[in-house]
């Protein structure tokens, strides 16, 4: 003890602050670093939650006494980094979330007193909930009704209306689906219910708009009409690259009408037929009358009448339009001034022929020269992304790609290092501030010289 509180006042102050700082920090660095390898880190075991599901899911962790907890407002569930695994497996295992529908797990417990109508009902809630699910997995699909209409003839009804179904989906910010798509919800639809064909079944988009064949088939005709305006589009594009150059500056403009009525037009005539045109003779008939002279000088009159029947041809012709038929086509290009006359001249009669317009079906081409505007300040286009869902990391969590993601021991060992050279480089610096400096001989016996004058300057005195 002596030997320490002795070694401890040899220090001067310099060396005891520096003592003193680095046992402090290196207590705070390993605390730090055993707190950081301890907590709990909570990464996302489930995203894009609805508020039932949320519900649902918190039900099942507090009865499995699980810790969760909820980020993003809710839409995303965060369990602890070790468990993650465990408890998407149990969740799924107990067909939890049910995404709010209700299918069939609803008649695993049987209830013998319930009617046959409850129970018919009972089942056509469960189909749809079923349908739901299925059409929610899809990944443009944000939340989806399904409505069925099941019919079935009673013992005196001898007309079976089909069955009907509808389906109202809604769609994630800048995502669409695609007549495929949308035909394979009318056959997932009408597989799973008994009596319904695919073109019963109305899928309706966004804001009401319907996305099916059977009810419109906004989604394919506009898929269509942009089809054709792509077309003719680089039609010309290609045409006035040849004529203008590749470095000339210039726009196209396509507008394609597309008519979707179903036009039935029948005509009948009748076909001429015979010399003259006026069709077969097929029945004659003469007949003569005689009349008697009034008076003896009179000659008797004779007279007669004739039936004809012709037999005509008749030509009777049904056309059916198809829908889909283009209605009108408008074309506008603007090229740069200084185009002679001729070359437009010669452009407007080349690009009508290659888009086929027809001017008296109303198709309209116009080519304009415009000078360029002077260029202003160059603003560069930020690019906008799509929205798209995607699995939130947790504020606690850290990914396998983060600059600083390394076991805990390795944490420990850079805190010791980095203190225990703190502490030995101030006592080092300490130690070198301390020693003196070593005399020269030359300095020391003029040191000592002076030293001999002083001593001697009293007896002087």
């Amino acid at each position: 003890m002596e030997q320490a509180k002795s070694f401890w006042q040899g220090w001067s102050m310099r060396k005891r602050i520096v003592l003193a700082g680095g046992t402090m920090a290196i207590l705070a660095l390993a605390g730090a670093i055993a707190w950081w390898s301890m907590r709990i880190t909570f990464e996302p075991v489930f995203t894009d939650l609805k508020e039932t599901d949320a519900a649902e899911i918190t039900a099942a962790l507090d009865t499995m006494q699980v810790p969760h907890r909820f980020a993003d407002g809710g839409a995303t569930l965060l369990v602890p980094a070790d468990a993650v695994y465990d408890v998407r497996m149990k969740l799924v295992s107990q067909g939890v979330p049910h995404g709010g529908n209700v299918g069939f797990e609803s008649f695993k417990d049987s209830d013998f007193g319930v009617t046959e109508f409850a129970q018919r009902v009972n089942y056509q809630r469960a189909l749809q909930g079923e349908l739901e699910r299925t059409i929610g997995s899809i990944a443009e699909i944000a939340s989806v009704r399904v409505h069925l209409t099941l019919r079935r003839a009673g013992m005196f009804e001898t007309d079976e209306s089909p069955s009907k179904a509808s389906v109202a989906v809604s769609l994630h910010p800048g995502r669409t689906l695609d007549p495929r798509q949308v035909a394979g919800i009318q056959r997932l639809v009408a597989s799973a219910v008994d009596g319904l064909m695919p073109e019963r079944v109305a899928v309706l988009g966004p804001g009401g708009a319907p996305l099916s064949a059977g009810t419109g088939g906004a989604a394919e005709q506009g898929d269509e009409q942009a089809r054709i305006e792509t077309r003719l589009r680089q039609r010309v594009d290609g045409l006035l690259r040849d004529v203008l150059g590749d470095a000339a500056r210039y726009s196209v403009s396509v507008d394609v009408r597309l008519n979707y009525d179903r036009v039935k037009q029948v005509s009948d005539r009748l076909l001429a037929q015979g010399k003259d045109g006026n069709g077969l003779v097929v029945r004659q008939k003469s007949s003569t009358t005689h009349a008697a002279p009034a008076s003896e000088g009179e000659a008797s009159r004779t007279g007669g009448d004739s039936e004809l029947e012709f037999a005509h041809g008749r030509e009777q012709e049904e056309v059916e339009r198809a829908p889909g038929r283009i209605e009108r086509i408008s074309i506008g290009v603007v090229i740069p001034a200084g185009v002679p006359e001729a070359t437009v001249a010669r452009l407007q009669a080349v690009i009508g022929a290659a888009a086929g317009l027809d001017t008296q079906r109303g198709d309209r081409l116009d080519i304009a020269a415009v000078a360029a505007a002077p260029r202003g300040i160059a603003v560069s286009p930020v690019a906008s992304t799509a929205s798209t869902p995607r699995a939130a990391v947790a504020p606690g969590a850290v990914g396998t790609d983060h600059p600083f993601a390394w076991p805990a021991w390795a944490w420990i060992v850079l805190g010791v290092a980095l203190a225990g050279g703190a502490t030995g480089a101030g006592f080092g610096l300490g130690r070198r501030r301390r020693q003196p400096r070593r005399l020269a001989p030359a300095e020391r016996e003029r040191m000592l010289a002076d030293v001999r004058q002083w001593l001697e300057l009293p007896e002087r005195l």
